[in-house]
């Protein structure tokens, strides 16, 4: 995965956090929940387990565009279990809009960088890592993905330069042929 695809998803995480802690921050019970205390529960429930779904999800973003994920997380479990401060409540909010802010402003920069000569350079040399980092898994597995990508590059500038070869050779042929 390429720096500007990394980031969008680093958005596009961090923004679905912001929504679902909102949401959780201004749960007010419906007419149902006030009449069943129950169902009152449960759907608190869910929309603390969505926030905290997305909490998980957005900690490595964090990490990547602001401070780090487990502070955050942390300041984010205080906001749940302190119902009534907002004081941290919105302290969380105002970390996840400068990680938005942070990761928005490293999207615009590496989509103008990969636009570049240098930046197509650059993600062809990448690849061995971003392979690595799709199939996951233990580091064993990670290094054999590594290796798996080095030995495709190797094969690409291998097969590339006998094209050049056998077409250098044929351009030769068909110019002594005039």
């Amino acid at each position: 995965m390429g720096n500007s695809a990394l980031f969008r998803h680093d958005v596009t995480t961090l923004r679905k956090f912001l929504k679902d802690f909102i949401a959780f921050s201004d749960y007010e019970p419906n007419e149902t929940a006030l009449s069943d205390k129950r169902v009152g529960e449960i759907l608190k429930a869910e929309t603390l387990h969505r926030a905290g779904a997305s909490a998980g999800a957005a900690a490595a973003a964090f990490t990547r565009h602001g401070r780090s994920g487990s502070e955050v997380l942390a300041e984010w479990q205080r906001g749940v279990d302190w119902d009534d401060s907002w004081e941290v409540r919105l302290a969380v909010i105002a970390d996840i809009a400068h990680a938005i802010g942070a990761a928005e402003d490293a999207l615009s920069i590496a989509e103008a960088e990969e636009r570049t000569f240098t930046g197509r350079l650059a993600r062809a040399l990448r690849w061995p890592r971003d392979l690595a980092d799709l199939v996951g898994g233990t580091r064993g597995q990670k290094t054999a993905a590594r290796a798996v990508g080095y030995v495709g590059q190797i094969a690409v500038v291998v097969v590339g330069g006998l094209i050049l070869w056998v077409l250098t050779l044929f351009i030769q042929s068909w110019l002594s042929t005039r």
